[in-house]
């Protein structure tokens, strides 16, 4: 057993003495997961429907960061006797690569006409309305700004907006025990290019517990954006 690999096992095993929650577990389980993340560019996953590639990268790492949260969850399921850590990843992977497919493709449907018609190769966030039908997904102008002019009014319009916070709900809502980590401060960051990753390593918060915050604000917020926008 290479020595990377053994430091994988022995950080589960770690994190399994510690009770649920605690911050030693905590420990443990985000340098597990940043110790996965640096293997993480030599795992795939078969893409059975033939998405494009965008479109499977992104349904690619949906599942990775799913499966992150799923390690934090159930870190005690873990059995060095059955597996070492990267081949018991790589098997929750798998699942729940196969679940973020079936969501794209059941978010992918839209009536025209009466009749049932899936849509597979768009971004699991871009709207198939017929009356927005080049619509930018909002997590797309965040994360990057577009090089047309307008794409890139857009980008300003939404960071003029969650820097401003008129409604100061951006600024009060916050990671739990991380009152500095607010969704403005992720929103922030993520325009200044910065990769969760990088955000995890500055702030020491794990990577899923930033991506599930960071998600779910976006998806809470929809109608204030809706409104200013």
């Amino acid at each position: 057993m290479d020595k990377p690999q053994k430091t994988l096992e022995n950080l589960a095993l770690e994190a399994q003495r510690y009770p649920a929650r605690s911050k030693e577990r905590q420990i443990c389980l985000t340098k597990l997961t940043n110790g996965i993340m640096q293997k993480s560019n030599q795992l795939r996953c078969q893409n059975v429907h033939n998405f494009p590639l965008n479109v499977y990268q992104e349904v690619f790492n949906e599942a990775l960061q799913q499966t992150f949260l799923e390690i934090f969850e159930k870190i005690d399921d873990y059995d060095l006797n059955k597996a070492l850590v990267m081949g018991w990843f790589k098997f929750l992977l798998d699942k729940r690569f196969k679940d973020a497919c079936n969501q794209h493709l059941k978010r992918r449907r839209v009536t025209q006409k009466g009749t049932r018609v899936q849509i597979s190769d768009k971004s699991l966030d871009v709207s198939v309305s017929p009356s927005q039908p080049n619509s930018t997904p909002m997590i797309d102008t965040i994360e990057q700004p577009p090089s047309s002019s307008s794409n890139h009014d857009d980008w300003e319009k939404l960071r003029n907006l969650i820097k401003k916070d008129p409604t100061g709900d951006f600024t009060s809502a916050h990671i739990k025990n991380h009152p500095k980590a607010t969704f403005k401060a992720i929103c922030l960051q993520k325009f200044a290019q910065k990769s969760l990753k990088d955000i995890s390593t500055e702030w020491g918060i794990p990577v899923p517990t930033l991506y599930s915050f960071y998600k779910r604000q976006i998806k809470k917020f929809a109608p204030i954006f809706k409104e200013h926008l």
